[in-house]
């Protein structure tokens, strides 16, 4: 509750700071009528403390114990957010088809199926490089982006919600048609596919 309500009131401040234009006099004037007693300050107050006490309390984990799990949770919370950003600007592809695009192939959505198979991708070369170094020294921190790259940027990345959403709505869309078939088995082999080859090239040489 405490990151979702942080991350609405961030999300508001940025687009408050990037679209000025958007808050209407009239907006303006619903937002003057409302009134919120001590309670509703004291709890978003009391919900930001709780987040600052939990970021000191990492921070004396990480900084002073140099614990190796806090280390790799410090980074995949700094990159995190870069895949989530990147499947945002990739779903535009859902509802912009470019004229070379085979006319049969307009219905799959582009930019899930991409962010899918990206997030393959970036999580099993990750995974094979920790796998192919087991018994080697990787520098802490190498092996620390590693695994943010796999757990953080890949996870954000790749979606599976949204993925399952298309699915239902292709057959709502095309009923009795084999498109939302197609398109879960081509996302889940390519996926398969692409990775099994990669973790192969990576992992073979040093066996």
């Amino acid at each position: 509750m405490a990151s979702f309500r942080f991350g609405r009131d961030i999300a508001c401040w940025l687009h408050a700071w990037k679209n000025p234009e958007a808050n209407t006099e009239e907006e303006e004037g619903n937002n003057a009528e409302q009134t919120y007693d001590w309670r509703h300050y004291w709890s978003k107050t009391m919900v930001y403390l709780v987040v600052f006490v939990l970021l000191v309390l990492f921070l004396v984990g990480f900084l002073a114990h140099d614990i190796p799990f806090y280390r790799r949770i410090f980074l995949m919370a700094l990159i995190a957010p870069s895949g989530a950003l990147l499947r945002w600007r990739l779903s535009k592809l859902n509802s912009v088809q470019p004229e070379s695009c085979c006319q049969r192939i307009k219905w799959l959505p582009w930019g899930t199926f991409t962010a899918n198979i990206l997030g393959a991708i970036v999580s099993i070369v990750c995974t094979g490089i920790l796998d192919r170094d087991e018994n080697s020294t990787l520098h802490p921190w190498v092996d620390a982006l590693l695994f943010a790259l796999k757990v953080g940027f890949a996870g954000s990345l790749s979606t599976v919600s949204t993925f399952v959403k298309e699915i239902v709505a292709l057959s709502e869309k095309f009923p009795g048609q084999v498109k939302p078939h197609l398109y879960g088995f081509i996302t889940t082999m390519s996926g398969m596919f692409v990775g099994l080859c990669l973790y192969m090239a990576i992992v073979r040489p040093s066996l």
